[in-house]
């Protein structure tokens, strides 16, 4: 029976005290919610359920685990490029590690089932017999329909090594947050390290990847943080936990335990993000076109219609039948991309 993470190992190494050795195996602080007390441990040995992403009448019975996999590996290298200078993070890390680790935080956790489920009863009725499998089905389609609304967000990098504070995280790797500096609305934060975090800000259209020395480049800001921010961040980080907390020593979880309620509602998860359910679905491929785009040179008119994977790694394509072939909300305007996700005709 397979042990599977639903919050990456070595995403929670990234919280250690310590550089030596594989993120998995550095030694991690957790406190437990209703606790008082934090214990030391290793990121291999949380956030892990037996059997959850088993699939057992589709595809291979590990499928969609390694869907996680494949980012996971990288995950390390991406986030040390991206709190190096986000100026210089190139399109396809972003887009073929950063954006997939992003985006699966709203739909691989433990909580899943019973939010999708309540979500969409009469779908769970029809699954009747094969929920496990109906539940993994799910996941895959919300996040195909997610990535694209991650791609257009935008992304802000904050930085914490000037306040003196330091992040902690959850067991489910990001926090909604009304407003953190240089957001204009509100938004997610994923806390990536004790330094650094990443604001998710959804908006409908963005310029999203430019040609800049021989290379497709991101367009990200970065900013600096005070001490009350980093705090006001970490409060609601702790507030939204459902299992538990992770920091580097345990002096960073003890104002924690007096911060949590009951567990929050989960519709949070998905609720802030832009457009409505068929525009979503219209847009559900515009990430693997952007990209398949970022692995081509710059040409001076791109093909941003052509449905093609990347050339690194793409997640599986679940391609509907009852809907036609929408317009890309890609725009190419001389070195540079943009994402609009606006809305698209439906068939009557």
């Amino acid at each position: 029976m397979p042990l599977h993470h639903y919050i990456p190992a070595a995403y929670l190494g990234g919280f250690s005290a310590s550089i030596d050795g594989p993120r998995r195996s550095r030694p991690i602080w957790c406190l437990r919610r209703g606790s008082a007390a934090p214990f030391r441990t290793l990121p291999s040995r949380v956030g892990a359920v037996h059997d959850l992403y088993t699939l057992h009448e589709m595809w291979e019975p590990d499928s969609l685990d390694e869907v996680w996999s494949h980012y996971e590996r990288q995950l390390p290298r991406a986030t040390e490029a991206l709190t190096a200078d986000p100026t210089t993070l190139t399109a396809p890390t972003w887009l073929q590690v950063l954006v997939p680790f992003a985006t699966s935080l709203f739909v691989r956790g433990a909580e899943f089932g019973p939010r999708y489920s309540q979500r969409n009863p009469m779908l769970t009725d029809m699954a009747e017999g094969r929920t496990a499998d109906h539940i993994s089905n799910g996941r895959i389609f919300e996040f195909q329909r997610l990535l694209a609304p991650v791609t257009a967000a935008e992304w802000t990098l904050l930085d914490a090594a000037d306040s003196g504070g330091r992040f902690i995280t959850n067991d489910l790797g990001l926090t909604p947050v009304g407003h953190a500096k240089g957001a204009p609305t509100p938004g997610y934060v994923i806390p990536l390290s004790p330094r650094f975090a990443v604001m998710l800000t959804p908006v409908r259209q963005r310029w999203v990847m430019v040609w800049r020395d021989g290379a497709w480049r991101t367009l990200m800001a970065r900013h600096s943080l005070a001490a009350a921010d980093v705090t006001a961040i970490n409060a609601s980080t702790a507030s939204f936990a459902t299992e538990f907390l992770i920091a580097p020593n345990p002096e960073a979880l003890t104002a924690a335990t007096t911060l949590w309620s009951g567990p929050p509602e989960m519709d949070w998860l998905t609720a802030g993000w832009t457009g409505t359910r068929e525009e979503k679905a219209a847009h559900e491929f515009d990430w693997h076109r952007l990209a398949r785009l970022a692995d081509e040179p710059l040409t001076p008119a791109m093909d941003l219609q052509e449905l093609g994977l990347a050339e690194h790694w793409s997640p599986p394509l679940l391609l509907p039948v009852n809907l036609p072939d929408f317009r890309s909300g890609l725009h190419q305007h001389g070195p540079a991309i943009f994402l609009e996700l606006g809305p698209r005709r439906f068939p009557d």
